[in-house]
């Protein structure tokens, strides 16, 4: 066990790595946050650039706002599925 502090949870102790390197343990270190990788994946195996990435992001906030103000959902989504983010983009 080695003292790691990961964010959004604090210093906490957490497992070393199971091999040894040069004699010594693979200290642990913290997890991703949250999306922090999306945008590499998306723009990996999706093949997106970042003008695409960012026209799905502005997207995103729109279905979002739109499901908080409980309105209809944005134009160009033609059937809603009744269910948190589910929806069927008819473009």
């Amino acid at each position: 066990m080695a003292p790691l502090d990961q964010p959004g949870v604090g210093p906490h102790l957490a497992p070393c790595g199971p091999l040894l390197l040069d004699g010594r343990q693979i200290p642990p270190s913290p997890a991703p946050e949250l999306g922090e990788h999306t945008d590499e994946v998306l723009a990996d195996l999706l093949s997106l650039s970042p003008p695409e990435l960012a026209s799905l992001r502005g997207r995103r906030r729109r279905l979002t706002t739109t499901l908080r103000e409980g309105t209809q959902p944005p134009g160009g989504l033609a059937r809603w599925g009744g269910r948190k983010g589910t929806f069927t983009d008819d473009r």
